[in-house]
């Protein structure tokens, strides 16, 4: 395929592995955060990946997450059959996150099964950061018809903008990232309680086992109906699932978050809709393995205050723990 994945260390024997997943334009060495965290990892017993796939660096434009989890797969595919990989953890920042959202919803079950934990650093609206200012909204409003224009067209895979000034932005991801309810708006903060469950539901071990159920009960109904048989028969991972760790790790002063928004209020809701369950409401069995980090006046890629980085590598190192039952 030619797709690349850097590894931490280079000569280990480690069977769990850490997938970290940057946001636009990034690659290697997303934030400055990455070798410290990439130690961490190594420390708790986990090889830490950066994978670099067609959607890394200036390839989002054109790409989709549907792309993005596809090739995933592939590099949990790999290493599970090639280097005996047994438990996954998907660190994600800022799009990134989106990635690790949209894998454990669409990935086949059998790769998600290897899935312990999450991190999300930074899960901000890329819609909402679009439209922090009078002026950014009127740009991305014009921006967005001519993109639905192009997509009503039969135009979809055409460049509508040069993001940023050097990035080719297609019609379909444009809308995928700007409009209200487009693949990649899974943060908005407009969102209703019911909107954030129906997007983020699936972050928890009860959330898994609920897209496992679905599945194995679709599969039973196509082997009964004799539409599946042969090579094309299950690869429905067995239930429960062994138990997925979600953390939410939120930067308080993050530029690219609407100024007015409450923060705290926020993060809650998010957590809340991982959890399925209303704010206030006590935590309750499977779903209480989601737990949030405020970091407070940090910025979107924690290169500001100091202690940001430090404080998120740290909960990275202990949700990794949390998620192996403590060990």
């Amino acid at each position: 395929s030619g797709l690349q994945a850097f590894e931490h260390p280079s000569n280990h024997d480690f069977k769990n592995f850490v997938v970290y997943l940057g946001g636009l334009t990034d690659g290697l060495l997303a934030c400055a955060y990455v070798e410290s965290l990439a130690a961490e990892c190594e420390k708790k017993g986990w090889a830490f990946v950066q994978p670099i796939i067609s959607s890394s660096y200036l390839g989002y434009g054109t790409g989709s997450l549907s792309r993005d989890t596809e090739e995933l797969g592939c590099l949990l595919a790999h290493l599970a059959t090639e280097r005996g990989c047994t438990n996954v953890a998907l660190v994600g920042h800022s799009t990134g996150c989106q990635n690790a959202v949209h894998f454990l919803a669409h990935a086949p079950s059998s790769l998600r099964a290897l899935v312990r934990a999450a991190a999300l650093q930074a899960p901000v609206s890329d819609r909402e950061a679009a439209n922090l200012n009078t002026e950014k909204a009127e740009e991305t409003a014009a921006l967005l018809f001519k993109a639905e224009t192009f997509v009503a067209d039969g135009k979809e895979n055409e460049i509508v903008v040069m993001q940023y000034g050097f990035c080719p932005l297609s019609a379909q991801r444009c809308i995928s990232l700007m409009a209200k309810g487009g693949a990649d708006d899974l943060f908005s903060s407009d969102f209703d309680d019911a909107e954030l469950v129906a997007r983020l539901q699936h972050m928890s071990t009860a959330g898994q086992n609920d897209l496992l159920l679905h599945a194995r009960d679709t599969d039973e109904h196509i082997a009964t109906s004799g539409a599946g048989s042969g090579a094309g028969a299950s690869e429905v991972a067995a239930l429960p699932h062994r138990g997925l760790h979600t953390l939410v790790a939120f930067s308080m002063a993050d530029e690219y978050v609407l100024e007015h928004l409450d923060r705290p209020k926020h993060v809650r809701r998010l957590v809340a809709g991982m959890q399925s369950k209303e704010i206030g409401t006590e935590n309750v069995g499977e779903r209480s393995n989601v737990v949030s980090l405020e970091l407070k006046g940090a910025n979107h890629n924690l290169s500001a205050p100091p202690e940001a980085a430090s404080t998120f590598v740290a909960a990275v190192g202990e949700l990794l723990t949390n998620a192996m039952g403590g060990k």
